[in-house]
């Protein structure tokens, strides 16, 4: 894992102000200059392929659960009674609905907790590059662009997270987020 500092406006612990007079960021030297409060940097870790791709399978797991319970009732009536031609237009909403359960499930729990059931497991969570919380709108660009990032089995998201300064696939470049390790105790 790479890491870097974020600067982040909130106190500093008691005494850090006297020990550091001003401090080199990627921003250029901030000094702190006696401030109340003063500025804030916490150290970020971004994970890399292994560590996303782990809590990808996870989230995976999940997903088939919830979509097995969904299969489940719809196709267990459909072996005691086939559907006819005319019903068959039915398969393709199915899969629109199984689309929509996949989005929802990444966009809701990312853009309202900052992680998926992965995520969580794995000590993840996903932010704004400015270290804001991430939102529903990130969360939703973010996982529709998942079409780009999974090409070629994921090759193409991979290469971008093993590549990239943040450790960012596509979807994540455009809505300006980033996965870090997470500070569940905050």
């Amino acid at each position: 894992m790479e890491s870097f500092f974020v600067i982040e406006k909130g106190p500093l612990e008691e005494g850090e102000l006297k020990k550091r007079k001003s401090v080199r960021t990627k921003f250029g030297k901030i000094g702190y200059g006696g401030l109340k409060g003063g500025i804030n940097m916490e150290k970020v870790e971004y994970p890399g392929v292994l560590k996303r791709g782990a809590a990808y399978i996870i989230d995976t797991i999940v997903l088939f659960s919830l979509l097995g319970i969904l299969h489940f009732p719809i196709f267990s009536i459909w072996i005691k009674h086939p559907p006819s031609m005319d019903e068959l237009f039915a398969i393709p909403l199915i899969g629109l609905l199984y689309l929509g359960v996949y989005l929802a499930y990444f966009t809701v729990l990312e853009g309202t907790m900052g992680f998926t059931i992965g995520k969580r497991v794995l000590g993840l969570k996903v932010q704004k590059e400015n270290g804001e919380p991430c939102g529903l709108r990130e969360a939703l660009l973010r996982n529709v662009l998942r079409v780009i990032d999974g090409i070629a089995s994921y090759l193409v998201g991979a290469l971008l997270i093993a590549t990239s300064r943040k450790k960012q696939r596509f979807g994540d470049i455009v809505a300006k987020t980033v996965v870090v390790k997470g500070d569940w105790g905050k």
